[in-house]
């Protein structure tokens, strides 16, 4: 699969995109990566036919969805759950 090479200050992290870990089972496509006091990250892809996708300057605290074919990262809104959500 896919994975992450994420960049915060002098830290790099490399994260594998595992969908599947068990029979029947699969895993969040959505990956959370911990950055402590960073506020911007820098986020290489490396896709599984080796292609790689750069995409600079991300913000910590939000959720992106990153498209190869358009070649750009587009924030997620996020729902934030109400007393009446719960």
């Amino acid at each position: 699969g896919a994975r992450l090479e994420v960049t915060a200050g002098e830290k790099t992290l490399h994260v594998p995109v595992v969908r599947m870990t068990s029979f029947g089972g699969c895993n969040d496509p959505r990956l959370h990566v911990g950055l402590g006091d960073a506020t911007t990250v820098d986020v290489v892809v490396v896709w599984p036919d080796g292609e790689r996708s750069a995409f600079p300057g991300l913000a910590s605290e939000t959720l992106w969805r990153l498209d190869r074919a358009e070649a750009k990262a587009v924030a997620v809104p996020l729902k934030r759950l109400g007393a009446a959500d719960r």
